[in-house]
């Protein structure tokens, strides 16, 4: 099942992100959120991060970027895997929240959940990148705020749309390989990409606004 937005720029395939092999799309930009493995539902443990790089490798253009959200365990796991499938690892970037919780506040050390990473991978080392007409460069740090209330790991619209203003140009396609809140698709109809997601669970599906 999927559904198309008005101008038919926009596509969510209700399936799981395996199926993108399917539909022999590549992507200028990926964008993956998967689950963390953390065991805080049923579909957050036994990830394969290695069946999502394969996928990842095949879909990738040359010049194409993929984003990769996760805590830093499960990107040190991923990092072999970039390697064995011919991507490139180009950096990794910090999401900071400045509106992290007070009951994670460590006694001692760093601040504690305020943090999740950004592993940006390519296809080869000219991939697609621009930084803003009034920067000279940029640190990797973003610093945005958690959204209020909704879905438990909705990622902040405004970085989202920093994120696919660095990596993709108007009309470029970005895949959405866990569709998750639908904040990428929203990103991509602000900012004229072609959006092609996936989403595996029935209420996410049908909550997804493309129009």
């Amino acid at each position: 099942m999927m559904k198309c937005s008005r101008d038919n720029k926009r596509v969510l395939y209700h399936a799981d992100y395996q199926s993108v092999l399917e539909q022999n799309q590549k992507a200028d930009l990926i964008i993956a959120d998967p689950p963390y493995n953390l065991e805080l539902a049923d579909w957050d443990k036994d990830f394969d991060f290695e069946v999502m790089v394969n996928v990842i490798s095949q879909i990738i253009k040359p010049t194409g970027s993929a984003l990769i959200f996760n805590i830093l365990p499960n990107v040190l796991e991923i990092y072999p895997f970039a390697e064995k499938y011919g991507l490139v690892v180009q950096d990794l970037m910090v999401w900071a929240k400045p509106n992290f919780q007070v009951k994670y506040l460590r006694k001692k050390g760093y601040v504690n959940k305020n943090r999740e990473f950004i592993l940006w991978l390519s296809a080869s080392d000219t991939a697609f990148f621009q930084l803003k007409p009034n920067e000279k460069y940029h640190n990797g740090i973003f610093s945005y705020a958690s959204p209020a209330g909704g879905f438990r790991f909705q990622k902040p619209k405004p970085l989202i749309d920093d994120l696919i203003l660095r990596h993709s140009q108007p009309m470029n396609t970005v895949i959405d390989l866990f569709a998750g809140s639908g904040v990428v698709a929203q990103s991509c109809r602000q900012w004229k990409r072609i959006y092609q997601g996936y989403e595996l669970d029935d209420d996410l599906f049908e909550k997804i606004d493309l129009h």
